[in-house]
């Protein structure tokens, strides 16, 4: 809904602590200290509430993030594809799944949003890099 409403709007993302949202008039939720200072954090949503974070940083930081993540998953599956056998035999296979699996989390789970979790994502990452760096040396000036 946040994305489809303020579609050319959000084309370069909404950014964050934006609102996304107006508040629902109907609710008694306004506190009597909402002035017209800070009206607009009593009476506007700030979260999405969507447990996908793909759509939530989409949503926040627009098309660039997009194109972002489908590089560095480009990248991901194509090396994986490329050198399949060689990530195989040395078990670094593993830290490709394990990307995976906590990429497949994040479809459905607060994930890059939240530090404790985003962590277990950029070092899955990391280590998913850290092998592609050594195949490719490896493969680039032979076994020694």
């Amino acid at each position: 809904q946040a994305v489809i409403e303020n579609y050319p709007h959000n084309l370069f993302g909404l950014g964050f602590g934006t609102s996304i949202f107006p508040y629902p008039e109907h609710l008694p939720f306004f506190p009597s200290y909402a002035t017209a200072d800070n009206f607009d954090i009593y009476t506007h949503i700030h979260m999405m509430g969507a447990h996908n974070s793909f759509i939530t940083l989409f949503a926040r930081l627009g098309i660039i993030f997009l194109i972002i993540i489908g590089l560095i998953y480009y990248k991901l599956f194509k090396f994986a594809d490329k050198y399949y056998n060689y990530i195989v035999e040395t078990k670094d296979i593993v830290f490709f799944i394990l990307f995976f699996m906590i990429s497949c989390i994040a479809f459905f789970n607060v994930v890059l949003e939240s530090p404790i979790h985003a962590s277990l994502y950029w070092i899955s990452l990391g280590l998913c890099s850290q092998s592609i760096n050594k195949t490719m040396f490896i493969h680039e000036f032979g076994k020694s």
